[in-house]
């Protein structure tokens, strides 16, 4: 089902490109994310911006140099025959090598949780789902992703809720 599932998100990278790319660029996303935090600061709500860099820092490390190892899965543009890929940067079109879990997906999940922002939460879906557009990751790599991400983040914010009272 995964394979399934990959294939037909992969599928539309063509015809939806520059969409997918949109959500697949690093850039564009630290700007929104920026903006997000930002209007956070200036309505008043500075105080789950730490959280949320904490939470964002445990995965990123976690996923990275704990999960990824351990599961060592590759990637589906490393196994399979005709996946539609995006345009190439740097010297790895494929990534990195390991697939599980997707930390682009945990990331953005994580602040999005940590920030209780419903803004963020959509941007982290369509991160994820570019994941697997972009033939970068399989589909339960970003439900893992997204999953492990909800629950620091959700768990960070409610640790800093009960430990400092914030409502």
């Amino acid at each position: 089902m995964d394979e399934a599932l990959f294939r037909v998100l992969n599928g539309t990278y063509e015809t939806a490109d520059l969409w997918w790319g949109l959500f697949d660029n690093p850039s564009i996303i630290a700007i929104f994310v920026v903006g997000v935090a930002a209007a956070s600061w200036f309505a008043g709500e500075r105080r789950y911006l730490l959280p949320a860099l904490i939470a964002v820092g445990i995965c990123d490390l976690t996923c990275a140099r704990v999960l990824k190892p351990t599961f060592d899965r590759a990637r589906p543009c490393a196994v399979l025959d005709e996946v539609t890929m995006r345009p190439a940067r740097g010297d790895s079109p494929c990534g990195s090598g390991r697939s599980m879990p997707s930390c682009h997906a945990a990331n953005s999940a994580a602040l999005a949780a940590a920030l209780g922002s419903p803004a963020l939460a959509a941007v982290s879906l369509a991160t994820g789902l570019s994941r697997v557009a972009t033939g970068q990751h399989w589909p339960s790599d970003v439900v893992a992703g997204w999953a492990m991400g909800a629950g620091v983040g959700m768990g960070l914010r409610y640790l800093f809720q009960r430990a400092l009272g914030w409502r």
